[in-house]
């Protein structure tokens, strides 16, 4: 009962505040002046209301400010966190692919696999990749140049 109660009054305050920053901004500020006396010795302040204003508008700024700047950096943390879930995600698709496209690595191996060993299984990879591209680009070669001399012969 007591969280509820702190909840609503806490929700009013919230509500309020807007209310609050508008009677601030459009207040009517006077003149102050501070008296202080410390061993006999006094002291005169003099706060004019236009420097209360001022500070009072500059403060309103400064915090609607930096509610904003934290907002949009609350907004693109989250769009951060979930970019590296997404990624985090791929990465581990990416893994186990790799895991299940070795034909060396048994279950019991997957299970030890370091990083270096991951970037060695990676690179192989890489390599074979290579050259099947490189066999399937020389056979289309091969095979444009004698579907071309083959051509030339049934003439």
């Amino acid at each position: 009962m007591l969280r509820v109660r702190r909840f609503r009054t806490s929700a009013e305050w919230l509500l309020a505040l807007p209310a609050l920053l508008a009677s601030l901004w459009l207040r009517e500020y006077h003149n102050a002046k501070i008296i202080l006396e410390q061993k006999g010795d006094i002291r005169h302040f003099s706060v004019s209301g236009h420097l209360q204003r001022n500070i009072a508008r500059s403060l309103i700024l400064l915090g609607a400010a930096s509610a904003v700047i934290m907002t949009l950096l609350i907004g693109f943390s989250v769009f951060l966190l979930i970019g590296n879930a997404k990624l985090e995600r791929s990465h581990n698709e990416i893994y186990t692919a790799l895991l299940g496209s070795s034909v060396v690595l048994t279950d019991t191996s997957a299970q030890s696999m370091s990083k270096d060993d991951m970037l060695v299984l990676v690179q192989t990879i890489r390599e074979r990749d290579i050259e099947i591209r490189r066999f399937v680009k020389s056979s289309a070669t091969a095979s444009s140049a004698d579907g071309g001399f083959k051509h030339k012969a049934q003439r």
